[in-house]
């Protein structure tokens, strides 16, 4: 299993959350793929968070905005 780092310290809670997160939108919806109202919005800015870091940070903040209603 692939661990996230943060100040040094292995955060596994983060890889359970992006679990725990696909899980509801796949039992909410019937899949996880649907984006059905503001709460399935919700999670999947989430899980832009919850993703281990990688070269398309700006994509995953630029996807996680555009998940999110306006203000």
């Amino acid at each position: 299993m692939k661990m996230w780092q943060g100040n040094g310290l292995q955060l596994p809670i983060l890889s359970e959350a992006k679990v725990e997160l696909w899980s509801y939108l796949e039992e909410k919806n019937g899949d996880s793929t649907t984006i059905d109202g503001i709460g399935d919005r919700t999670v999947r800015a989430a899980l832009c968070l919850v993703d281990p870091p990688g070269d398309d940070e700006a994509d995953k903040l630029e996807w996680a905005q555009t998940m999110l209603p306006p203000s």
